[in-house]
């Protein structure tokens, strides 16, 4: 563990933490009738939430949906 502290000039204190973290490996997935675990693929837009890579889609919630228009113009103008 490592830890960091600066003063900048307008007296303000800045603390950064490094710590380093061994991640274990998931466990492999067994499935029911024994058969491999497949991959999905996912494309995430406004149009629909989610694509699979089987062609379903699942569609914004409804919030999401209402506000979509809004998003998108305020997206662009953060864009430029």
């Amino acid at each position: 563990m490592r830890l960091t502290v600066r003063r900048d000039r307008a007296g303000r204190f800045f603390v950064s933490v490094l710590v380093e973290e061994r991640i274990e490996p998931l466990p492999p997935v067994f499935l029911r009738d024994g058969g491999a675990p497949e991959a999905a693929g996912l494309d995430l837009g406004l149009a629909a939430l989610v694509t699979l890579d089987d062609g379903e889609k699942v569609d914004h919630p409804r919030l999401l949906r209402k506000y979509g228009a809004k998003l998108a113009d305020l997206q662009r103008s953060l864009h430029r």
